[in-house]
């Protein structure tokens, strides 16, 4: 599950917010490394490593405009 971090538990670091970088890394590593999404010369390539047991796995996609 993607939070917030805004209860602070950073000890005083982290008051004014999220920290963004760390939930982009989360997304990063369910579209590229779950979903095998990658792309090769001018196509999209998908070779899912996703876990049957957490249901389906489902995010939009735009690659060049369609």
């Amino acid at each position: 599950m993607l939070a917030s971090d805004i209860a602070d538990i950073q000890g005083g670091t982290t008051a004014e917010g999220i920290h963004l970088a760390a939930m982009a890394g989360s997304i990063d590593l369910l579209q590229r490394c779950f979903s095998g999404l990658e792309t090769r010369g001018d196509r999209l390539v998908f070779s899912p490593q996703w876990p049957e047991k957490l249901g389906a796995l489902e995010f939009p996609i735009v690659y060049r405009g369609h």
